[in-house]
Protein backbone atom coordinates (compact mmCIF):
# COMPACT_ATOMS: atom_id res chain seq x y z
CA UNK A 1 0.00 0.00 0.00
CA UNK A 2 1.34 3.69 -1.12
CA UNK A 3 1.28 5.75 1.42
CA UNK A 4 2.82 8.69 -0.31
CA UNK A 5 0.47 11.57 0.29
CA UNK A 6 -2.07 9.98 2.48
CA UNK A 7 -3.33 12.73 5.27
CA UNK A 8 -4.13 9.67 7.55
CA UNK A 9 -2.50 6.67 6.70
CA UNK A 10 -2.91 12.15 3.88
CA UNK A 11 -1.40 12.60 1.06
CA UNK A 12 1.43 14.73 -0.86
CA UNK A 13 -1.18 16.17 -0.25
CA UNK A 14 -2.79 19.77 -1.95
CA UNK A 15 -5.15 23.23 -3.54
CA UNK A 16 -6.06 25.19 -6.54
CA UNK A 17 -9.52 26.75 -6.42
CA UNK A 18 -11.38 23.13 -5.93
CA UNK A 19 -12.54 24.42 -2.49
CA UNK A 20 -16.14 24.79 -3.64
CA UNK A 21 -16.44 21.83 -6.31
CA UNK A 22 -18.76 18.87 -4.76
CA UNK A 23 -20.29 16.28 -6.78
CA UNK A 24 -22.86 17.13 -9.16
CA UNK A 25 -25.17 14.61 -7.54
CA UNK A 26 -25.04 16.40 -4.49
CA UNK A 27 -23.83 19.51 -5.48
CA UNK A 28 -26.91 21.77 -3.07
CA UNK A 29 -25.94 19.66 -0.23
CA UNK A 30 -22.49 20.69 0.54
CA UNK A 31 -22.39 19.58 4.54
CA UNK A 32 -18.26 20.35 5.69
CA UNK A 33 -15.57 22.51 4.17
CA UNK A 34 -12.72 22.58 5.53
CA UNK A 35 -8.89 24.26 4.33
CA UNK A 36 -5.64 23.77 6.21
CA UNK A 37 -2.02 22.40 5.77
CA UNK A 38 -0.25 18.89 4.79
CA UNK A 39 3.08 17.94 5.12
CA UNK A 40 5.29 14.51 3.95
CA UNK A 41 8.82 13.08 4.61
CA UNK A 42 10.48 10.71 3.46
CA UNK A 43 13.25 8.46 5.19
CA UNK A 44 15.99 8.20 3.22
CA UNK A 45 15.02 11.10 0.89
CA UNK A 46 13.60 9.97 -2.55
CA UNK A 47 15.89 8.94 -5.65
CA UNK A 48 15.46 8.46 -9.15
CA UNK A 49 15.59 4.37 -8.30
CA UNK A 50 13.28 2.70 -6.23
CA UNK A 51 14.14 2.32 -2.71
CA UNK A 52 12.45 1.36 0.68
CA UNK A 53 11.93 4.03 2.47
CA UNK A 54 9.72 5.26 5.34
CA UNK A 55 6.86 8.04 4.07
CA UNK A 56 5.47 9.77 6.94
CA UNK A 57 3.28 12.80 7.64
CA UNK A 58 -0.12 14.01 7.91
CA UNK A 59 -2.97 17.33 7.37
CA UNK A 60 -3.98 19.74 9.72
CA UNK A 61 -7.07 20.89 8.71
CA UNK A 62 -7.63 23.94 10.85
CA UNK A 63 -10.79 26.01 9.74
CA UNK A 64 -14.13 23.78 9.23
CA UNK A 65 -17.18 24.64 8.81
CA UNK A 66 -20.12 21.75 8.81
CA UNK A 67 -23.90 22.95 8.20
CA UNK A 68 -25.12 20.56 10.14
CA UNK A 69 -22.92 20.14 13.28
CA UNK A 70 -21.65 23.81 14.00
CA UNK A 71 -19.38 21.50 17.00
CA UNK A 72 -17.00 20.67 14.03
CA UNK A 73 -14.23 23.58 13.16
CA UNK A 74 -11.17 21.69 12.53
CA UNK A 75 -9.47 18.35 12.32
CA UNK A 76 -6.16 16.13 11.47
CA UNK A 77 -4.80 12.96 10.26
CA UNK A 78 -1.65 11.43 10.34
CA UNK A 79 0.06 8.45 8.71
CA UNK A 80 3.47 6.70 9.03
CA UNK A 81 4.72 3.32 6.96
CA UNK A 82 7.39 1.61 4.74
CA UNK A 83 7.02 1.68 0.52
CA UNK A 84 9.11 1.06 -2.22
CA UNK A 85 9.09 4.29 -4.02
CA UNK A 86 11.21 6.86 -6.46
CA UNK A 87 10.79 10.12 -7.28
CA UNK A 88 9.49 8.94 -10.69
CA UNK A 89 6.69 7.48 -8.28
CA UNK A 90 5.23 10.82 -7.95
CA UNK A 91 3.17 10.82 -10.81
CA UNK A 92 1.54 7.37 -10.08
CA UNK A 93 -1.86 8.07 -8.78
CA UNK A 94 -1.04 6.93 -5.05
CA UNK A 95 -3.57 4.80 -2.83
CA UNK A 96 -4.23 4.56 0.60
CA UNK A 97 -6.37 4.86 3.33
CA UNK A 98 -7.04 7.54 5.59
CA UNK A 99 -9.09 8.86 9.20
CA UNK A 100 -9.75 11.91 9.66
CA UNK A 101 -10.13 12.32 13.89
CA UNK A 102 -12.26 15.67 14.46
CA UNK A 103 -11.85 18.18 16.84
CA UNK A 104 -15.50 16.36 18.67
CA UNK A 105 -12.81 13.58 18.57
CA UNK A 106 -15.44 11.48 16.19
CA UNK A 107 -13.70 9.75 13.29
CA UNK A 108 -13.98 9.25 9.15
CA UNK A 109 -12.38 6.56 7.28
CA UNK A 110 -12.19 6.12 4.09
CA UNK A 111 -10.17 4.57 1.30
CA UNK A 112 -8.71 6.45 -1.87
CA UNK A 113 -6.65 6.22 -5.00
CA UNK A 114 -5.84 9.69 -6.76
CA UNK A 115 -8.46 10.40 -9.54
CA UNK A 116 -6.39 13.23 -10.90
CA UNK A 117 -2.36 13.95 -10.58
CA UNK A 118 -1.70 17.69 -12.10
CA UNK A 119 2.04 19.60 -11.87
CA UNK A 120 1.87 23.21 -12.37
CA UNK A 121 4.17 26.15 -13.34
CA UNK A 122 8.08 26.06 -13.15
CA UNK A 123 8.31 26.08 -9.11
CA UNK A 124 7.20 21.85 -9.33
CA UNK A 125 3.97 21.84 -7.77
CA UNK A 126 2.45 18.45 -7.29
CA UNK A 127 -1.82 18.82 -7.02
CA UNK A 128 -3.57 15.62 -5.76
CA UNK A 129 -7.11 14.96 -5.67
CA UNK A 130 -9.17 12.18 -4.09
CA UNK A 131 -13.21 11.78 -4.86
CA UNK A 132 -14.49 9.11 -3.44
CA UNK A 133 -17.18 7.84 -0.77
CA UNK A 134 -16.91 7.81 3.41
CA UNK A 135 -16.80 4.42 4.36
CA UNK A 136 -17.37 4.95 8.45
CA UNK A 137 -17.66 7.00 10.85
CA UNK A 138 -18.84 10.62 11.24
CA UNK A 139 -20.85 11.59 7.50
CA UNK A 140 -20.45 7.65 6.19
CA UNK A 141 -21.86 6.96 2.61
CA UNK A 142 -21.45 11.12 1.57
CA UNK A 143 -18.83 11.82 -0.81
CA UNK A 144 -15.37 13.48 -0.06
CA UNK A 145 -13.28 15.54 -2.36
CA UNK A 146 -9.89 16.31 -0.81
CA UNK A 147 -7.01 18.51 -3.03
CA UNK A 148 -3.55 18.27 -1.43
CA UNK A 149 -0.93 20.68 -3.14
CA UNK A 150 2.64 20.35 -2.42
CA UNK A 151 4.45 23.34 -3.33
CA UNK A 152 8.30 24.22 -4.97
CA UNK A 153 8.96 20.46 -5.10
CA UNK A 154 12.70 20.60 -5.25
CA UNK A 155 12.79 17.77 -8.18
CA UNK A 156 16.97 18.42 -8.60
CA UNK A 157 16.98 16.71 -5.09
CA UNK A 158 16.56 13.51 -6.66
CA UNK A 159 19.85 13.11 -8.43
CA UNK A 160 22.81 11.87 -6.54
CA UNK A 161 24.76 14.94 -7.00
CA UNK A 162 22.18 17.30 -5.52
CA UNK A 163 21.87 16.56 -1.62
CA UNK A 164 19.95 13.81 0.19
CA UNK A 165 16.96 13.17 -2.21
CA UNK A 166 13.50 14.83 -2.05
CA UNK A 167 12.67 14.56 1.86
CA UNK A 168 9.86 16.38 2.43
CA UNK A 169 6.93 18.70 0.82
CA UNK A 170 4.06 20.20 1.94
CA UNK A 171 1.40 22.19 0.96
CA UNK A 172 -2.31 23.58 1.66
CA UNK A 173 -5.17 21.00 2.17
CA UNK A 174 -8.91 21.45 1.07
CA UNK A 175 -11.59 18.87 1.75
CA UNK A 176 -15.25 19.19 0.86
CA UNK A 177 -18.09 16.38 2.03
CA UNK A 178 -21.35 16.71 0.53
Amino acid sequence: MRYWLQASTATLGLVIGTAGFVSPARADTSLVACTGTQHINWDPGLRLYTQEVTTSGGTNLSSCTDSEDPAITSGSSSFSGPEETSCLDLLSPPAGSETITWNTAETTTFSWTASEIVVTGAAGNLIVTITTDIESGKYAGRDIVYVLTSQSIDLLSCFPLFGNGLESASGPAVLTIS
